[in-house]
């Protein structure tokens, strides 16, 4: 007989096709408008062959314990019991932990693993080793590591990067042009770190499309652009949006298309900006001439891109794919400046790495602790759910948003890459500024 048993996973809910204890079958939640193909492989995945189904340790550490490691690379690895590998790691932590201290002890690798809050595996590793006294941590991620160490400089924050941005509905109603540096393939779409219930992607790009917005796809792979908006594609060598962008600021300046009192008034360092793109500095301009040979666009596309732009309210995206590069900075440096150069003719960027980035997922750092220095483990406040069993009222929740709001705002301060650093927990909620509910109602966190 089959059961259906409800789970997750980082391409979407599904229900399993349980029988005799083997998964035999998906089906999607019923939910999800859009459910991804990906899900079918879940039975092969899960019996696969390949998988490694119980602890494996070292032939010649095993033998002899730490401090042999010549055999690494040649020696095979020996199953064990999960009871026996327990020990084996307890016994390590305690040796590391009694020799060198917790500076010696990283626990702050990046990976997916399971779906979900809970069953995160880095939130989970994380608590645990900031309760056994303290670790040291990585800074920042290898998804969009440069933009959360950049952007904070140059925007004062990370939020144009990891959100919340601007939703596709809004683009739909306000925008007539969107152009994204990188595109915004819709399989990309498909899988998020924790999961998604519903696939809407889809019904936000027909959106789009029926609103009458034209996409433009600047990526050196067509299928990057969603063919549900049938955008136009501009194939651009890999690794040189910079150069695009400056031309098309270029074209921006020399044809007076830049609003020179918001610039004033709002913004500062677009002197110096002006007098590079222009060439007042090395004697070379970033005009559309100049890119065509870097890009692979002939100039008068970029020409007639930055006029499209600037004669059109415009949204402007770019992708994580961008910073992932020796001096990703720039790419997402450019962007920023946009707004700068096209506030007359209502042009807006947000350097929001594309809609990849919409699909967010917030973390309580409970104990965690600070700078992996061997530290007491310092515990975030609790965190409610908002559910219909808890009993913090409307006022609260109002205040505990506008909280998180402002220490998302203010805690992005940039950091220096390498050394001994780890991230600081997440700000715990202040009693004193909140009107919490009674002990007996804390019933989540």
């Amino acid at each position: 007989m089959t059961k259906l048993v409800r789970n997750h996973s980082h391409w979407g809910a599904f229900l399993a096709e349980v029988e005799d204890g083997r998964v035999v079958g998906v089906r999607p939640f019923e939910r999800d408008p859009d459910p991804s193909p990906l899900i079918e492989a879940i039975p092969a995945a899960v019996h696969s062959q390949t998988r490694i189904a119980q602890p494996f340790v070292r032939e010649g550490w095993l033998k002899a314990g730490p401090g042999r490691g010549e055999g690494r690379g040649r020696e095979p690895f020996v199953p064990v019991s999960w009871e026996r590998a327990l020990d084996l790691v307890a016994g390590e932590l305690l040796r590391v932990k009694r020799d060198y201290g917790h500076d010696a002890i990283m626990a702050g690798s990046q990976g997916w693993g399971s779906a979900g809050i809970f069953h995160e595996p880095r939130g989970q590793l994380r608590r645990f080793m900031g309760i056994f006294g303290g670790f040291i941590d990585q800074v920042s991620n290898y998804s969009f590591g440069t933009a959360l160490v950049f952007l904070p400089h140059v925007l004062g924050s990370a939020q144009a990067c990891t959100g919340p941005l601007t939703s596709w509905s809004s683009i739909a109603r306000h925008a007539k042009l969107m152009v994204m540096f990188g595109g915004a393939n819709p399989k990309n779409m498909q899988v998020t770190k924790g999961g998604m219930g519903a696939h809407a992607i889809g019904q936000s790009l027909a959106e789009l499309a029926s609103a009458g917005v034209k996409v433009v796809n600047v990526s050196p792979i067509r299928e990057d652009g969603p063919a549900a908006v049938a955008p136009e594609w501009i194939a651009i060598r890999p690794g040189t949006d910079t150069a695009l962008l400056l031309a098309l600021s270029h074209t921006l300046i020399a044809n007076g298309l830049h609003d020179e009192a918001f610039l004033a008034r709002y913004c500062t360092g677009f002197a110096r900006v002006c007098a590079y793109v222009m060439g007042e500095r090395d004697g070379h301009a970033k005009d559309a001439n100049w890119a065509a040979p870097i890009t692979g666009i002939p100039a008068e596309t970029i020409r007639a891109l930055a006029r499209r732009m600037a004669a059109n309210r415009t949204m402007i995206s770019a992708s994580w794919s961008l910073q992932r590069a020796d001096h990703g900075e720039q790419p997402y440096w450019r962007c920023c400046c946009w707004p700068r150069a096209s506030a007359r003719s209502a042009c807006r960027a947000a350097a929001s790495a594309s809609v990849r980035l919409r699909l967010r997922h917030r973390r309580t750092a409970a104990g965690v602790p600070r700078a992996g220095h061997g530290e007491r483990a310092q515990s975030a406040q609790p965190r409610y759910s908002g559910g219909a069993d808890c009993a913090m009222p409307a006022a609260s929740r109002r205040a505990i948003r506008l909280q998180r709001t402002q220490q998302y705002l203010s805690r992005h301060q940039a950091g220096v890459l390498g050394g001994r650093q780890s991230v600081s927990p997440s700000p715990g909620l202040e009693p004193a500024a909140l009107s919490l509910p009674p002990a007996a109602d804390r019933r989540r966190a």
